[in-house]
């Protein structure tokens, strides 16, 4: 099984990762887990990486490049909204992420250590 932080950057990887898709994700591995429970464990991955440098926050949409970036000490507050956890239009902007390098390399460590 994968744990949280793999499947967080994973996402980063793989795409512009969209905060609900952490949900979705995590939920595949913990199907018995609600939806608050695990918001808050994709809400404390997102922000201990993003404290971290692991993973860095944009403003984007599916319309659009990646935006503005977002600050790292900002991402906890903005993911205490509940509009974030939910998809959105194509044309509306949203809090994005990417893996950073050092979120590769701490990839593929525990990936290796699974």
């Amino acid at each position: 099984m994968r744990t949280d932080e793999q499947v967080v950057l994973w996402l980063g990887i793989e795409d512009d990762g969209r905060v609900w898709e952490t949900v979705w994700d995590l939920r595949t591995d913990n199907s018995e887990s609600s939806e608050q429970e695990l918001r808050a464990r994709a809400r404390a991955v997102l922000v201990e990486q993003s404290r971290r440098g692991a993973v860095e926050f944009f403003w984007g949409s599916e319309q659009s490049e990646a935006g503005d970036s977002i600050p790292a000490h900002e991402v906890g507050r903005l993911l205490g909204d509940d509009r974030w956890w939910e998809p959105a239009a194509a044309d509306v902007l949203t809090p994005r992420f990417r893996t950073t390098a050092l979120g590769e390399r701490e990839y593929r460590h525990l990936v290796s250590e699974s």
